[in-house]
């Protein structure tokens, strides 16, 4: 038999798991007494696959002189498959329609929390007879029954990288790049760093969201603009200074990093005090297109869109709607914090907080 085992790629078929009609295959050919080589080369299989393939296999065969042999039964290795397949552990020992699982499907499709911060809200009230990996299982495997629509986005993360863009974009030739922050604050050692972002409403509504993120902790403060333009972000800047004093507010807010949008190019306003003629904050421009680099930025937005999907107007919000969304977002268990929220982290490094319709 002509060999193609120099056609074989070992990585073709990785993590597939032999079936049955493959193990009939090998039964037969076996029995033809093919080298376990050739066997490998003709089902695209690495050699070890197939060696322990047969040694699932093996079996005590009886001939007719009544002597033994050791030989792969292919049923027999179907067997083993089945079995080992279903050696995976118990499933969930809840009933759907019990206590503890409609609290979790209340805390996860009204309150808006992730599995995660869910786990750990109930916890504080009650015993919870599983880990945050069984959790997982019963809404992955055991089809918990939950609108998945209401749980945040799954996957794995996309790393950004600055090879697309290294240079500020052509309309802001004057602002100071992000390469030109301090390096200690991409470590997040000390408070007082922001980011800063917008998020709109459905096309036509004016009234915008300013969203402003505390690098280490993740406090939030979501401010209701009446459009989105240069001056209504001066304004709301300027009413947040005025809130927190102009000792205060530079204590507080010592940057703030943002894009390119035309929306925060009148860095100069930005930056200068409404109460003083000194500056209040440092601005720092992000890379075009380089959201990665206000990643708890886009982190919180997606928070935001939670409550309030995309294509959802704003005209009717009020201070004090969005208000109740920072504090939910405040106050929200946070895997990076070991389950405590941005408000228990501010506090824990003394970040002073205000509540902005008081």
């Amino acid at each position: 038999m002509k060999n193609t085992h120099e056609h074989h790629s070992s990585f073709s078929r990785k993590s597939k798991h032999i079936n049955e009609s493959e193990r009939q295959q090998i039964e037969r050919w076996l029995k033809q007494k093919m080298p376990v080589r050739e066997i490998a080369a003709l089902l695209d299989r690495h050699r070890s696959t197939i060696y322990r393939e047969i040694k699932r296999g093996l079996v005590d065969h009886i001939k007719s002189d009544l002597s033994t042999e050791v030989i792969y039964q292919a049923d027999h290795a179907q067997g083993q498959h089945n079995k080992n397949r279903g050696a995976g552990g118990p499933g969930m020992k809840l009933s759907t329609n019990s206590p503890l699982i409609n609290e979790f499907r209340y805390q996860m499709e009204v309150r808006k929390l992730s599995p995660y911060a869910a786990l750990k809200k109930i916890q504080k009230k009650q015993h919870v007879p599983f880990c945050q990996r069984s959790l997982y299982n019963y809404i992955n495997l055991y089809n918990m029954p939950i609108d998945r629509s209401s749980l945040p986005m799954q996957g794995r993360r996309r790393r950004g990288h600055l090879s697309a863009a290294n240079r500020l974009a052509r309309n802001n030739v004057r602002g100071t790049s992000i390469e030109r922050r301090p390096s200690e604050i991409l470590s997040r050692s000390e408070v007082g760093h922001w980011e800063m972002d917008l998020v709109v409403g459905r096309v036509g509504s004016k009234k915008t969201l300013l969203v402003l993120t505390e690098r280490k902790t993740r406090f939030e403060y979501i401010i209701l603009l009446r459009d989105k333009s240069q001056k209504s972000v001066v304004s709301a800047l300027n009413r947040l200074e005025r809130k927190y004093g102009a000792k205060r507010f530079r204590e507080t807010f010592l940057t703030i990093t943002c894009d390119n949008g035309s929306e925060f190019l009148d860095y100069q306003s930005i930056e200068k005090s409404a109460l003083n003629k000194g500056k209040r904050v440092k601005l720092y421009y992000a890379h075009p297109f380089s959201s990665f680099e206000r990643g708890s930025n886009e982190n919180a937005n997606r928070f935001i869109r939670r409550i309030l999907p995309k294509k959802t107007s704003f005209e009717t919000l009020t201070q004090q709607d969005v208000d109740c969304i920072a504090e939910w977002m405040n106050r929200y268990p946070r895997q990076i914090f070991n389950g405590r929220s941005a408000r228990q982290t501010a506090r824990a490094e003394k970040l002073h907080c205000i509540t902005l319709s008081a």
